[in-house]
């Protein structure tokens, strides 16, 4: 839903200024999630109480790939009712503070699908051999077309959108994973009621429905920021006291399992959880720095000592019929 609205802030790249818009799409999002709402969603404009807005909750939704009729194409599919009007669209954005993240190459020569014969060696397919066709893109190729991969990159300058101006989410196609849908879709599932049966099943793998309250639960970043902003402030006076301006302020990360699985353990203990608190969102320090590209250094031992953790979560709130904390769960 953001993927051409990247950009740095005086915050860096993980904190991109155009933030309006960004929150306008993933507000979208939300509404259609937590409340089971369809098609377009309508609110009332915050410029002009009499005015009503409407937006589709989503960008092009990808269904999958064949080969086209002509050697070296295949053809994209879409669904009918979120790809109305879909075009590629160069990246040009205005930031609230003035300053623009515009497309440098732009759909003229960074188009942004690739295909691929063996899914190691990519070539970039250009504007003019991507065709658009109602809920079709084709693409015509330099080779017989085996994998198909779209905005690929860490920053894109063209993107596939529709006409409420959604782009299409990055995504990555080959024959071996159609053929694996194909098996998928062979298990039975309980019918889904007329009015969703073109849109989604929720993350239960039950029909979409209607929700009784908005996503519930714990961001360890959202309290535990004031203690680390705390300590950033202590780094950056001793770096100035060492003349020493080399960050430092990671070190200081201060959220580990014990501090969650407390959290989690209060989840059961007070009711919380049988309340309809289900989500538990670790936010703290999974990023180092950045490489000279750009691109994100990770902090992998914190992330094995938390996907760790999140199987003990997992454990945790699928049963609900037992009342033991967190922390009595053991490997």
């Amino acid at each position: 839903m953001t993927v051409d609205l990247g950009g740095k802030s005086a915050w860096g790249f993980d904190h991109p200024p155009n933030k309006n818009e960004m929150s306008r799409r993933l507000a979208l999002q939300t509404v259609h999630a937590a409340y089971a709402q369809q098609g377009r969603i309508s609110w009332t404009s915050p410029s002009d109480e009499e005015e009503t807005v409407s937006s589709l909750w989503t960008g092009p939704i990808f269904t999958g790939a064949k080969a086209g009729l002509a050697m070296h194409t295949v053809v994209l599919s879409f669904l009918d009712w979120s790809a109305t009007g879909m075009k590629l669209l160069d990246v040009k954005a205005a930031n609230p503070d003035g300053t623009r993240n515009d497309c440098t190459l732009c759909c003229a020569k960074m188009a942004p699908f690739e295909t691929s014969t063996d899914g190691k060696s990519w070539t970039r397919v250009s504007a003019v051999k991507t065709s658009i066709a109602g809920s079709k893109v084709t693409l015509t190729a330099a080779a017989v077309v085996a994998h198909v991969r779209y905005a690929w990159s860490d920053y894109v300058d063209c993107v596939l959108v529709n006409n409420d101006s959604l782009p299409l989410a990055p995504f990555v196609w080959d024959h071996a994973s159609k053929v694996q849908k194909q098996n998928q879709n062979k298990v039975s599932k309980p019918a889904v009621p007329a009015a969703v049966a073109s849109e989604s099943w929720d993350h239960r793998g039950k029909p979409s429905g209607p929700s009784f309250s908005p996503p519930m639960g714990f961001n360890s970043w959202n309290y535990y920021v004031r203690e680390k902003l705390l300590a950033l402030l202590l780094t950056l006076l001793l770096d100035l006291l060492r003349a020493d301006c080399s960050p430092r302020s990671r070190q200081h990360c201060n959220i580990d399992e014990n501090t969650v699985k407390a959290v989690m353990d209060a989840f059961v203990t007070n009711g919380m959880r049988d309340a309809g608190y289900e989500y538990v969102n670790i936010d703290d320090c999974w990023q180092v720095e950045r490489f000279a590209n750009a691109t994100i250094q990770v902090r992998s031992s914190l992330l094995l000592k938390m996907a760790c953790l999140i199987v003990k979560i997992a454990c945790l709130l699928t049963a609900r019929s037992s009342r033991t904390p967190l922390a009595s769960h053991r490997e």
